[in-house]
Order: C-alpha cells, then structure tokens, then sequence
C-alpha cells in the first residue's frame, strides 16, 4: 500500500507529466487540437498514470537500482535515476495505452506510437525531473 505522502506526490507529479505528454502528442501527430479534445485527452493520461502509478514499485526498483550502484539516495543522481525509472515505466504504459485506445490493434498504431515513443520518453523524463521537487515540497506540506 502506498503513504499519503507517495499518493499526494504521484497526484502532483502526475499533472506535470500527464500535461508534457499530451501537449507533446498533440504537437507531434495532429498538430493542433481543440481545449475541450486536449483536456479529454489529458484526463486519460492521467487516469492511466495513476493507475500504473499504483500498480508498478517504481521507487522500489529505482532504490534497489541505486543500492546496486552505490548511488547515495539524496543525491542528484538519486534523483535522476528515479526520474529515469519512472519515465520509462509510466510513458511506456500511458503511450501504448493511449494509442491502443485511440486506434485500436492496428499496424498504423504500432508505427505511429513508434514515431513519438522516444521524444515522450524524454519529454516524460525532463518534466519528472524538472518538476519532481515541486511535487516532493506539495506532497510534504499535504503529509499531515
């Protein structure tokens, strides 16, 4: 079971990185977009998220990552490391989803998640970076 603090972090986060995917999407394969598709699709992604927010340990793998390669856990590297295991597993998950979702099992949506996977893992991982210490100061002033 996840702390209030994990929760209210992955709620936050979830928002900064939900967003840059959506927009990146959208920028990369329509192009434009109207408020109300965007907003849908942005409630998507973060149900999605969420979702596998709870279900995969990414803070136990990124831990476990780190102790393997002597990595001090409040270090900037600790940091990035966490954000580059989340990022892989979240965009992975929300990105293959989403396409399914929108086109089906189609070999068209195989070739267009393929043109955007690599861009959304690193727009996913600039936004967890950038933006992790801000979901960490929220999540702390909501802990109790």
């Amino acid at each position: 079971m996840k702390s209030k603090f994990d929760l209210i972090f992955n709620l936050v986060q979830n928002v900064f990185v939900g967003l840059a995917i959506t927009l990146t999407v959208t920028l990369m394969t329509t192009g434009f977009t109207t408020v109300s598709d965007f907003f849908i699709a942005f409630l998507k992604a973060y149900i999605i998220n969420f979702v596998a927010c709870l279900l995969v340990p990414t803070s136990l793998i990124a831990t476990k990552i780190g102790e393997k390669f002597k990595i001090r856990k409040d270090s900037i590297r600790m940091s990035a490391l966490h954000a580059l295991v989340c990022d892989f597993f979240y965009v992975t998950i929300i990105s293959v989803v989403m396409f399914i979702w929108n086109l089906g099992f189609t070999s068209i949506a195989f070739h267009v998640w393929m043109s955007v996977y690599l861009p959304l893992l690193l727009v996913g991982f600039i936004a967890g970076f950038l933006m992790g210490p801000i979901s960490m100061k929220i999540a702390m002033l909501c802990k109790d």
